[in-house]
């Protein structure tokens, strides 16, 4: 899952599961920890993305998944700098 601050800041982190609510309106569910880094980034977001990762791109997943990775710590980057 990944959205921006106000700022413009990159927040990402990695869920385990989530699910569809509804296709109309697009809602899903996802559950994040209260106590996560990111967690006030989401709750005042206006939008936000779900990204669908493959087994090839588990390595990418786990980074995310982290804590300390640097975007969850809200040091933030451009989308380009992920790798």
């Amino acid at each position: 899952m990944t959205t921006r601050s106000a700022g413009g800041t990159l927040h990402v982190f990695t869920a385990s599961s989530f699910a569809a609510l509804s296709l109309d309106p697009p809602l899903v569910l996802v559950c994040l920890d209260q106590g996560a880094d990111c967690f006030a980034a989401f709750i005042a977001a206006e939008q936000f993305v779900v990204n669908i990762v493959t087994p090839a791109h588990a390595k990418l997943a786990t980074k995310f998944a982290a804590s300390g990775h640097p975007l969850r710590a809200g040091a933030g980057c451009a989308p380009a700098e992920i790798t």
